[in-house]
């Protein structure tokens, strides 16, 4: 699982937007999001973490909320 860390969701609309922001990136992955921690879980392969992270990252900017990977 790859952990994203969202900021800027304040409610269940929010959680909503950032879920279809991933998944108009990547339709197939299993996420997960908490409100409440602003983590996002993606199960992605690992070989192609590096580039889904990015494209995933992008997309929540896009939808005007905060994303970064935490230690990067």
């Amino acid at each position: 699982m790859i952990e994203i860390h969202v900021t800027g969701m304040t409610c269940g609309g929010c959680v909503n937007s950032v879920r279809r922001a991933v998944e108009r990136v990547l339709p197939q992955t299993k996420s997960e999001i908490d409100l409440g921690t602003g983590k996002l879980l993606l199960d992605v392969p690992a070989h192609s973490a590096t580039d889904s992270v990015l494209r995933v990252v992008a997309a929540i900017e896009a939808a005007g909320f905060g994303a970064e990977v935490p230690g990067s």
